[in-house]
């Protein structure tokens, strides 16, 4: 198929390719995931360089190549330079990308986790707590891609849950003390203010995350509950977590 088409994108990744090239994977608004070959961009000079740097938005002219398609021209839309040069925000950022490479899918449109990754990015921009907004990333990701957990009642009797439940990442939700009894698995258990926590952060809306308090040994906790439960559902690692976590 030839031709040519534009992209609007965030990019996740850049790296070298040869001497002289770079390699970007991006998530776009309306075609996915997609891999470019940027030709010249790793040039001291080159006027391309701008739109391989990770985690700004930007939109791409590309052509259609063989096996990877490869950028014409391009502009940068919105900078996040300050992700770069924070490395707490860093660290996160690269969190959120690596979670996001993992989700989306090559040459399927996926506007809303796009649009949740943009949001999470200009909120660390901003300033807001990056706990706050990796751990409001992973419970909204896991919303559009289908695997938030049940946590409003027993996931296997939908009876009603105790202060303290079990979430079974195998099950996908809470369980009861009773249904938790016999449960062997992977897991951990989860408290009525972990779980109303959870709810609270799927319903906010993004911009008033700036004012949102919320404890950061409670956030924490929660990082790791969702991020091993992330893990399981992804069958593979996080591997940024242990960035953040030295970070800490």
């Amino acid at each position: 198929m030839s031709g040519e088409y534009s992209v609007e994108a965030v990019v996740l990744e850049s790296r070298k390719l040869g001497e002289n090239d770079r390699l970007a994977t991006l998530l776009t608004r309306r075609h996915g995931k997609l891999r470019l070959v940027v030709r010249g961009a790793a040039k001291p000079r080159s006027k391309l360089a701008a739109v391989t740097q990770p985690f700004d938005c930007v939109r791409l002219d590309v052509w259609r190549g063989r096996t990877l398609d490869g950028v014409k021209g391009g502009e940068v839309l919105h900078s996040l330079r300050r992700l770069r040069s924070e490395p707490k925000a860093l660290g996160c950022a690269y969190c959120l990308a690596e979670i996001v490479s993992y989700l989306g899918q090559e040459g399927e449109a996926d506007e809303p986790l796009y649009l949740l990754l943009l949001t999470c990015l200009r909120a660390l921009s901003a300033g807001v707590l990056e706990l706050l907004v990796v751990v409001f990333f992973i419970i909204r990701a896991s919303r559009v891609s289908g695997f938030y957990p049940v946590l409003d009642q027993c996931v296997r009797c939908a009876g009603e849950l105790e202060d303290e439940s079990y979430l079974c990442f195998g099950h996908g939700g809470a369980l009861c003390r009773l249904c938790a009894g016999d449960v062997r698995g992977d897991g951990a258990s989860m408290t009525a203010c972990e779980r109303e926590l959870a709810g609270n952060l799927a319903r906010v809306h993004p911009r008033n995350l700036l004012e949102y308090e919320e404890d950061e040994d409670r956030l924490r906790s929660m990082l790791g509950l969702f991020l091993n439960y992330l893990e399981y559902q992804l069958e593979r690692r996080v591997n940024s977590r242990y960035f953040m976590d030295m970070l800490e």
